[in-house]
């Protein structure tokens, strides 16, 4: 990240100075350590086919875990230089990592190197945290760690019932989808630094209403996977009654979708 906001220059007689853009360094460790986020605002950001993202998932289940934990390290190392210098949105990822930040074997996944370009940077970065996620709560541990405690309260056994009786009436597909979009809008919408009392306030919101107002505002240029159909299903959360799914309780009711979903999966094979 510090080399990504450095400027080299050479003078006769002075020999090289170095300049740092501390501004842009500042906020990039905000974003970095406190948003922890992806959003790249200097390319348009496009979503992978999902197609492709489904291949890519594919090749990184057939991996070690560690390649996936290492992809998503020099992933890490590309946005924050993407940040600071841009590249051509169409320009290939895997070549951008190797040939200008000299990192060898970007990412596990052969699709992902041949498919992804700098306008997929933010969607492969989602692409392999969601994987990482699924594979912590596969192993009964707790994603989203280092979210505030104020969205990861407990769901009510009444709850878990509803949500699971409709959650369960849904084909894969959908519930793969949604899945994937909580978590996005987790770590794009919820998951964001506020001070105590608005958080108090936020985390109070029907989560209903947090999944809309996400969708609302998706960082993707053109998403056409958000549509009509996933908003009825979103439409299906409770909201309104004693079985509401609040915004504090965001963190559990991934886990139990994702639950869900894995359990409906296990058993189709």
């Amino acid at each position: 990240m510090v080399l990504a906001n450095c400027n080299y220059t050479f003078e006769v007689g002075q020999g090289t100075r170095i300049d740092y853009n501390f501004t842009n360094l500042e906020r990039q460790l905000m974003d970095r350590f406190l948003f922890s986020k992806s959003i790249i605002t200097g390319i348009p950001e496009e979503r992978l086919n999902p197609a492709v993202r489904s291949q890519i998932c594919a090749e990184i289940r057939m991996k070690p875990a560690a390649d996936l934990w290492e992809s998503l390290d020099k992933l890490d190392i590309a946005i924050s230089f993407l940040k600071s210098v841009g590249s051509d949105p169409d320009s290939s990822l895997s070549d951008f990592i190797t040939n200008t930040l000299k990192i060898d074997n970007p990412f596990s996944s052969p699709k992902a190197q041949q498919s992804s370009r700098c306008k997929h940077t933010m969607s492969l970065w989602m692409t392999l945290a969601l994987e990482r996620a699924k594979e912590i709560a596969k192993n009964n541990r707790k994603a989203f760690e280092g979210i505030s405690e104020n969205f990861k309260k407990n769901l009510t056994e009444e709850q878990r019932k509803v949500i699971f009786e409709f959650i369960n009436s849904l084909p894969i597909e959908q519930i793969d989808t949604l899945v994937e979009v909580i978590f996005e809008c987790i770590v794009f919408k919820v998951d964001v630094p506020q001070d105590d009392e608005e958080e108090e306030l936020f985390s109070k919101v029907s989560f209903h209403d947090t999944l809309i107002g996400y969708m609302d505002t998706c960082p993707y240029e053109e998403d056409k996977q958000l549509d009509e159909t996933l908003k009825e299903v979103i439409d299906l959360i409770p909201s309104d009654d004693q079985f509401g799914v609040v915004t504090c309780q965001s963190v559990e009711f991934w886990h139990l979708v994702q639950k869900i979903n894995l359990d409906k999966q296990k058993r189709k094979h």
